[in-house]
């Protein structure tokens, strides 16, 4: 079970204020109940048939989503993972600047146009770059969680495009954007894996 003391709410605020209230570790700027939720799944989930898809218990939501703002000690091992994965797009969703920012958003939508897909790839790698540090790797460990949850597709019946429909509103992405994202998420964020004891490169 993490905790932290309590610094304010983590739901509903800024990310970057979420991950100073909340963050695990020095190396790692992520939201406790984010980095938490991903490795929960990651570790106890990714072959869940409908995962992300299968609601959890709306009662349970909401105990776990208060205990994370008040700072409290979450043990998630105690919960279903329906559950959790409804706590990561509840997260998500009130959030109140999108992953991709509202100054940048747009730019993202509009490296689509661009049918090489070398040329899309590396236009990405720049712009990623210009996101606060918490935002890269939020979306970071996002990409590359939707990615292994898709790679179970036999067992958890939940396609790359099955994923891209249910989180796409969430995130405020387009579906075409969060798939490009997704799909080449290993050179979009080189150097990233999914560790609580690993740090994201440096950026600049």
């Amino acid at each position: 079970a993490t905790s932290v003391q309590s610094k304010g709410p983590v739901f509903g605020v800024p990310l970057v204020t979420a991950v100073q209230r909340s963050r695990v570790s020095d190396k790692l700027p992520l939201c406790r109940v984010f980095q938490d939720s991903i490795m929960y799944i990651e570790t106890f989930a990714l072959s869940r048939e409908g995962i992300y898809r299968v609601p959890g218990f709306r009662a349970k939501l909401n105990e776990l989503k208060n205990m994370y703002n008040r700072g409290e000690a979450v043990k998630l091992t105690s919960y279903d993972p329906e559950t959790v994965g409804m706590l990561l797009k509840l997260y998500l969703r009130e959030l109140p600047e999108p992953l991709l920012t509202r100054q940048l958003g747009a730019q993202f939508e509009g490296v689509l146009q661009y049918e090489d897909s070398e040329q899309r790839t590396a236009i990405l790698c720049a712009m990623l770059r210009q996101l606060p540090a918490e935002h890269y790797a939020t979306l970071a460990w996002l990409c590359l969680h939707i990615n292994h949850v898709s790679q179970h597709e036999k067992q958890n019946k939940m396609t790359l495009s099955n994923l891209i429909i249910i989180l796409s509103p969430t995130l405020l992405i387009s579906n075409t954007l969060l798939r490009c994202l997704c799909e080449h998420a290993q050179q979009l964020f080189p150097g990233v894996v999914l560790d609580p004891n690993s740090k994201i490169p440096t950026l600049y």
